[in-house]
């Protein structure tokens, strides 16, 4: 229902192994290749963790950050943020584009991508060919998948293809003495321990670094009670005990730059002028607000929450149009119901009187008494005792009438 997903592969190339990956929509863009990349250096572990997998660290040991990168020209990678990475603390030292509609290029990447075709998505109920009979019903009216299950087999597609694929020709001598296994997940760990020194691996607490390198930048503002960003509002003690909130509250709202992950919501990042600890910045990890464990939005994909945004938007301008012609509607009964009782009061002398009516007290005791005498009458109908309601409300309707 949200359209046709696109999916970014990261491989390393030496040792064809999968090492991250990103599910989005729309047409293929720098952005989506930003997101896979920083899942190429995390563990795996809390990201499939999200979406409901529980794996162990050995069953994807992908979270090092590369020597070097290539990719698809024909993303148009900005220069900008090729340049931003390359000037982080990463310690990536290239940045490589293939050329355009060359897929030879990147004959590893090519290769993975039809081994998931042929092996997972064309098997698919709503999947898409090139050739589609227009005599038939349209692949996505059978489509089943949610995202988040998705994921899910895209994980163990990885899992699977990264410890069971037969990589003979990627062995090298020390491989061969070694005896090390024929799969792309052997040759990648044995690579990394006998030529790279064990590699560069990453912790969760890189995480909030990993993004700022790697991801493009946005504006969010700061108000007097959160960070606003897309439609939702982030948290972090930072602003509070730096006083910005209360500068937001003083002086406006005032813009920051972030970065954030795509498919995940619970989490926005921002860089900050570090103090007295050696460092010049330091990255804060931002946290959707969640009033008592009941957000709409927490732990969804970003693609997913645009979606639910625009469909408030509607929602919202659908019932104002019912609530205005619902005022409009009020406004003239109470116009007709003004309009009858001016024409009685019409009909009657010009009261003169500049005191407070006469008897009031007594009139509100006896609307008290009617309000009584009513709720009596409702308990009786609902026990079942009806002809003994009518009757004691005949009775009671003679003595309230004798009152006035």
């Amino acid at each position: 229902s949200m359209g046709r997903p696109t999916l970014y592969f990261v491989i390393d190339v030496y040792s064809t192994m999968i090492v991250g990956f990103y599910l989005g929509f729309g047409a293929p863009n720098s952005d989506g290749v930003a997101q896979a990349m920083v899942n190429a250096c995390m563990c795996k572990v809390q990201f499939a963790q999200r979406y409901g997998l529980f794996i162990d660290e050995s069953d994807w040991p992908a979270f090092f950050i590369p020597r070097e990168v290539t990719i698809d020209n024909g993303t148009e990678y900005p220069n900008k943020l090729v340049a931003s990475i390359l000037k982080s603390t990463l310690g990536i030292k290239a940045f490589n584009f293939t050329a355009v509609y060359r897929g030879d290029a990147k004959g590893t990447v090519e290769g993975t991508f039809n081994t998931f075709n042929g092996e997972v998505a064309h098997f698919q109920p709503g999947s898409i060919f090139k050739e589609v009979d227009r005599t038939e019903q349209h692949p996505s009216n059978q489509a089943v998948w949610d995202y988040n299950s998705l994921v899910r087999k895209i994980i163990n597609f990885i899992i699977l293809q990264n410890k069971s694929a037969k990589r003979l020709k990627k062995l090298n001598f020390e491989a061969m003495v070694d005896d090390i296994d024929i799969s792309p997940e052997s040759i990648f760990l044995h690579s990394l321990e006998k030529d790279m020194d064990g590699g560069r691996k990453t912790t969760p607490h890189d995480e909030a670094m990993l993004r700022w390198a790697f991801l493009p930048e946005e504006e969010a503002r700061v108000r007097p009670n959160c960070v606003f960003f897309n439609g939702l509002e982030y948290h972090h003690p930072h602003f509070r005990e730096e006083g910005l909130y209360q500068v937001a509250a003083l002086e406006g709202t005032f813009p920051i730059i972030v970065k954030r992950v795509k498919d995940w919501t619970n989490h926005i990042f921002c860089r900050v002028k570090s103090k007295g600890n050696g460092t010049k910045f330091k990255y804060l990890t931002l946290t959707l607000k969640n009033p008592n464990n009941g957000s709409p939005y927490w732990g969804m994909s970003w693609d997913i929450v645009a979606h639910q945004l625009e469909w408030l938007e509607m929602k919202v301008v659908a019932h104002e149009e019912y609530a205005a012609r619902l005022r409009q509607h009020i406004r003239s009964m109470d116009e007709t119901e003004f309009d009858r009782l001016m024409g009685q009061i019409a009909l009657l002398p010009e009261s003169e009187r500049k005191s407070i009516v006469p008897r009031i007290k007594e009139f509100q005791a006896i609307g008290k008494k009617l309000n009584t005498l009513t709720h009596a009458r409702d308990v009786m109908v609902a026990l079942g005792f009806e002809g003994e309601a009518v009757e004691f409300e005949s009775q009671q309707e003679l003595t309230t009438t004798e009152g006035f």
